[in-house]
């Protein structure tokens, strides 16, 4: 397997987007240990180093991030490419991507096989017994990719969970319990989005975040400056300078990824792991930046960001990753970063990981460390301070760069949080709220809408998805009871969330510029829904009591007036309507959304809701 590893990762061609992949995990203190977990990817270059970043938080939400993370230093993880697919033979889209789509499902269901990286059940339910002996039984795949992007039922669940304590791994056996404790978490779910709601004072929790600081900290400051500083092209003698230095060191020529946006900007992102491709200079068309950046707003005008190692993902080795994070390249990587950031005006610094944070911070002469609170999250902050009254924070958000794939609810409002006190702090423009949080929902209910339309196993109020609880509780059902009026009044609760996302308040795009995605044209869907306007009509009724509430309650909070909300919105293109102040919000622009439009079908008019990428703008709470 090193073998193989060695000879891709002197490949010098990028993997293509659409690719097979496995990871192979070894262990330093036992020669015959070797785990294998199996994958694919539409957009690999952001999953594997999604998987990279996971791994090195020591994540175990996973069997496959649970073992990874029990080594204690002495495990590592590498990927192989195990295939890539031709062009697809059909020209129009929607066959081409269930052509890939099944193709993908069976070579890795095969290479699951090769690497019996499945539970013995599974492999010899599609596979039979093996010719001699039995299967390893201690691979880290935990479902067929046959049900991939499917809504699995809870007796397969409980079905996996009895494959899974019959392993042959004691560690692959252990990974039960620690899922099983991990259960009450969802808990903390519900009460971050029944405080979610809540108007929130950025500034006024930051300044008691400061409180223990002897220094005078002016937060007019923060959204100051720039004006003056030089651009990215300027700046580029810092990245010559640190390749030619990085060559005396590695003994081979190590090019530097450069900085995407501007140094004028108030607001950076140092990731961990992240694609990032294109020059910044001709505007937006071209980036590459992992998924929820463009999608939020941030562009190369009002933000800069770039990886701790300037480098982009690849076949990468962990082992490999700790060696060149060792010193003298650790401080070659560290003096870059403090030069870098010395000549911006960034006031706000993600820092997107332990790697982001441990360099960057080693390069900042004097700082001090801080707890903010912002409703229920607790975040950790650094305060640079600069002279003259100057100062720069640094954010710690390991959770970036999120994805849709697997993040929770909870993670994607902290991050909606964070982002929001950012941008309100430097007073940074163009920004789309609450962009995480809306998407994950919008995926995860139209997952279910294609699961149920395929099983006819239809989700309930009482068997609702924790995430999907908790942003219904943001969006004002506080109570089982409006919930279940919902699903009564649409004849399901899918149907009725699927109206739902109709009937939140909708504004357009500053100047009717909708964004274009990485993958070209929106993509249509070839699945029509169509909602009887009865049933759509109760359904709006039903929302708009719910938020005649939520906005009574929001007035008792906030002592019955506005001020509150407007002295600390975010400048995110507020629209008047009527005297209401809405904000713009988008959906990322890769997945569905559903449009509406009248159609008639015999004699009876219906509402026919296709689904198509399209812009989705959410209500202002």
């Amino acid at each position: 397997m090193d073998d193989i590893w060695l000879s891709q990762s002197k490949d010098t061609e990028y993997w293509p987007d659409a690719v097979g992949y496995a990871n192979y995990v070894k262990d330093n203190r036992n020669d015959s240990y070797l785990r294998f977990y199996v994958g694919q990817s539409k957009e690999v270059r952001r999953r594997i180093p999604c998987h990279l970043s996971n791994i090195l938080k020591g994540k175990s939400d996973t069997l496959h991030y649970y073992i990874c993370s029990r080594g204690g230093g002495h495990r590592s993880s590498s990927f192989i490419q195990l295939w890539r697919l031709p062009p697809s033979p059909y020209n129009d889209k929607l066959s081409s991507e269930n052509w890939y789509g099944l193709l993908h499902n069976i070579l890795e269901m095969v290479f699951c096989r090769a690497f019996q990286s499945l539970s013995s059940r599974v492999l010899e339910t599609f596979f039979g017994p093996p010719e001699t002996g039995s299967y390893a039984n201690v691979g880290l795949n935990v479902a067929p990719p046959l049900l991939q992007s499917a809504v699995v039922d809870d007796f397969r669940k409980i079905q996996f969970t009895i494959d899974i304590s019959q392993s042959q791994d004691l560690e692959v056996r252990q990974w039960i319990s620690v899922r099983q404790a991990q259960k009450p978490q969802w808990k903390n779910t519900l009460r971050h989005a029944r405080q979610s709601g809540a108007v929130l004072d950025y500034i006024g929790a930051l300044q008691d975040a400061l409180k223990g600081t002897a220094d005078l900290v002016q937060i007019d400051s923060f959204a100051e400056g720039g004006e003056d500083i030089k651009s990215l092209h300027d700046l580029d003698y810092l990245f010559k300078d640190g390749e030619i230095e990085s060559g005396k060191l590695l003994k081979e020529v190590v090019p530097f990824t450069r900085p995407l946006g501007s140094p004028s900007a108030r607001i950076g992102f140092i990731l961990d792991y992240g694609e990032l491709r294109g020059d910044s200079s001709h505007g937006d068309a071209g980036l590459k930046l992992p998924w929820g950046f463009k999608e939020t707003g941030f562009t190369p005008r009002n933000s800069l960001i770039w990886t701790f190692n300037l480098r982009q993902p690849s076949t990468v080795d962990i082992d490999v990753l700790h060696k060149l994070q060792a010193s003298p390249w650790k401080e070659l990587l560290t003096k870059v970063h403090r030069k870098l950031i010395q000549g911006s005006a960034l006031k706000v610094v993600f820092l997107c990981g332990t790697n982001a944070r441990e360099l960057t911070l080693a390069g900042v002469d004097s700082y001090q460390k801080f707890g903010l609170k912002l409703a229920t999250h607790n975040y950790e902050i650094y305060l640079e301070t600069r002279g003259e009254g100057q100062h720069r924070l640094y954010a710690y958000c390991p959770e970036l760069p999120w994805t849709l794939a697997i993040g929770d609810w909870a993670t994607a409002q902290r991050i909606d949080t964070i982002i929001k006190f950012a941008t309100t702090l430097t007073k940074t423009e163009g920004i789309y709220r609450n962009v995480f949080e809306r998407c994950g929902a919008i995926v995860h209910i139209l997952r279910q809408a294609q699961y149920e339309a395929k099983t006819g196993v239809r989700m309930t109020t009482d068997t609702l998805d924790v995430n999907l609880k908790a942003w219904m509780y943001y969006k004002g059902f506080i109570n089982d009871e409006d919930i279940r009026k919902v699903e009564q009044a649409a004849g399901c609760l899918t149907r009725g969330l699927l109206m739902l996302l109709h009937i939140f308040p909708r504004s357009p795009y500053p100047n009717n510029a909708v964004p274009q995605t990485a993958t070209g044209n929106y993509r249509k869907r070839d699945h029509d829904v169509a909602f009887q306007p009865e049933q759509f009509q109760e359904v709006k009724s039903i929302f708009d009591k719910v938020q005649q509430a939520k906005q009574a309650r929001l007035s008792i909070s906030s002592g019955g007036g506005t001020n509150q909300l407007s002295s600390h919105a975010l400048n995110q293109s507020p629209t008047s309507e009527d005297g209401e102040v809405k904000y713009v919000e988008r959906m990322e622009p890769t997945r569905e959304n559903l449009a509406i439009s009248p159609t008639s079908k015999g004699d009876n008019q219906v509402v026919s809701i296709q689904a198509v990428v399209a812009v989705y703008e959410g209500p202002a709470n």
